[in-house]
C-alpha cells in the first residue's frame, strides 16, 4: 500500500514522527541539563555524586537511542511519500540536530574536564608524603593483665 494513496495514514506518519522528534530534542536537552550538573559536580570536586549522574545519562542515552530505532524508519517514509518537505518537521529536525550537536560538545568537555580532575587527583596523591618510620600510638604500652567482663 502506498502511503500517499491515503491522506489518512501519511497524516498519522507526519503526526508520528513529528511526536517521536519532539520526544528526542526533550530527551537531548534532559542529557543536557545532566550533563551541566555533572561538570558543576566536577568542579566543585563532588566526586560522590558521579556514579548517580553517571547513571541518569546512561538512562538518558538509552533512551535517545531508542527512540532513534523509531524515528529512523518513519523518516525513510517520510522523505519517500512526502516529496513535498513539511516546515514544522523540517524545524523540529533542525533544532534536534542543533541539541545532538551541543550535547556532543558538552559531553566532549566533561570528558576534557574528568581527566584534568583525574590528572589533579593523581598528583595530590603523588605528592603525599608517608611518613616511614612512624610509629605506632600503642607501642610501648604495656600489655593487658586483666579484662572487665561486667561492663
Amino acid at each position: 500500500m502506498n502511503v500517499s494513496e491515503n491522506g489518512a495514514p501519511a497524516a498519522a506518519v507526519l503526526k508520528q514522527l513529528l511526536l517521536q522528534l519532539i520526544r528526542q530534542r526533550d530527551q537531548y536537552r534532559t542529557y543536557r541539563a545532566v550533563l551541566s550538573h555533572l561538570s558543576r559536580n566536577i568542579l566543585a570536586g563532588d566526586m560522590e555524586k558521579l556514579p548517580t549522574h553517571m547513571e541518569l545519562e546512561e538512562s538518558t542515552v538509552r533512551t535517545i537511542i531508542a527512540l532513534q530505532k523509531v524515528i529512523d524508519p518513519l523518516i525513510v517514509l517520510y522523505e519517500r511519500e512526502c516529496p513535498d518537505r513539511v516546515a514544522g518537521i523540517e524545524e523540529i529536525l533542525d533544532s534536534l540536530d542543533e541539541e545532538r550537536t551541543a550535547a556532543l560538545e558538552e559531553n566532549h568537555a566533561n570528558q576534557e574536564l574528568f581527566r584534568r580532575e583525574c590528572l589533579i587527583i593523581r598528583e595530590k596523591i603523588a605528592a603525599l608524603e608517608i611518613p616511614q618510620n612512624r610509629r605506632s600510638i600503642f607501642e610501648g604500652q604495656p600489655d593487658p593483665t586483666y579484662i572487665d567482663i561486667d561492663t
